[in-house]
């Protein structure tokens, strides 16, 4: 044999070999479709179900154990090219909703080893495992429309309440913890975060406290970007503040009946970006431009009885 032979033989043997691995792997096979053969690239069209639908419920239930760089069983479902790939076990997917093993997985009870989520984490609804079925039996497309999908489940809104976290609190309330602890030690009643999951504070004027005053408003200079609400019902409090409300960049509330701010002072209220709500005197009602509070999206009531 000669060496041209030997070597030729080697490389037509190695083709062969390669051949065989790309085979058996379905990102490999479909890459040498897509590069050799000009196949068009394997992904979801932006209108269709599955990106409307079926993506969604991946994002939510799955991509936490399989995606790129955390690939449990080697499966990734972070998008509907890597779902048609399968995993160690091949094909997930299957050819319709009876032979998926991925959809089988889903509906094994929470406490089997098997289970996709596994035990601890949130699981499907049943409406969203409706939505899986019906995808799967009309081949996994990456392609068919909401339109083919008329009698899928309608889409439902979930609101989600993210857990208790004291650490990630800790962390927010830091920039301003020490000049709001401070406050809190001269006007315990009046000082206040707006719940143990918030970074940002209520100011309160109580009767029976502290008043709150045009000088308090000098002390609460160091915390204005994080006051979300003020009630300042019937505090001696006077224009000389508002320079100081007009920095609360975080306001959305506040109560200004009884005080002597003027109308023109209220007026520049709407300057703030987060206010959602005033209060102030039935009897500035009038002095008011009402047109532009509703055009900033501010609703301004009026608080007939004034005196505590």
């Amino acid at each position: 044999m000669t060496r041209k032979r030997y070597f030729t033989i080697v490389a037509f043997l190695s083709l062969l070999l390669l051949s065989v691995i790309i085979s058996q792997q379905p990102a490999g096979l479909q890459w040498t479709k897509e590069t050799l053969f000009g196949q068009a690239k394997l992904q979801a069209t932006p209108d269709s179900f599955y990106q409307h639908r079926v993506d969604e419920i991946f994002v939510r239930y799955c991509v936490d154990c399989h995606n790129e760089n955390k690939a449990k069983g080697k499966l990734r479902l972070d998008s509907f090219r890597q779902a048609v790939f399968g995993g160690r076990s091949g094909d997930v997917l299957g050819k319709n909703s009876t032979t998926s093993l991925l959809l089988a997985r889903m509906q094994l009870p929470a406490d089997n080893r098997l289970a996709m989520p596994p035990l601890g984490r949130k699981r499907q609804t049943k409406d969203e495992l409706k939505v899986i079925q019906m995808w799967l039996d009309k081949g996994a497309s990456g392609s068919l429309t909401r339109a083919a999908f008329a009698t899928a489940p309608e889409k439902q809104k979930i609101i989600e309440l993210n857990p208790y976290q004291p650490e990630q609190i800790a962390k927010k309330r830091a920039p301003f913890a020490k000049q709001v602890a401070k406050l809190q030690k001269k006007y315990p009643l009046n000082v206040q975060y707006l719940a143990r999951t918030s970074h940002l504070i209520e100011i309160t004027h109580i009767s029976s406290a502290p008043a709150m005053t045009d000088q308090s408003f000098t002390e609460l200079d160091r915390v204005l970007p994080v006051v979300a609400r003020l009630n300042l019902r019937n505090a001696p409090v006077t224009d000389q503040s508002l320079p100081y409300i007009l920095n609360m960049r975080s306001l959305t509330y506040i109560n200004i009946s009884g005080t002597a701010l003027s109308a023109p002072s209220i007026q520049q209220l709407i300057h703030l970006p987060m206010l959602k709500r005033i209060l102030v005197s039935e009897r500035l009602l009038q002095e008011l431009d009402l047109q532009k509070f509703q055009q900033a999206g501010i609703i301004l009531e009026s608080v007939y009885y004034e005196n505590s």
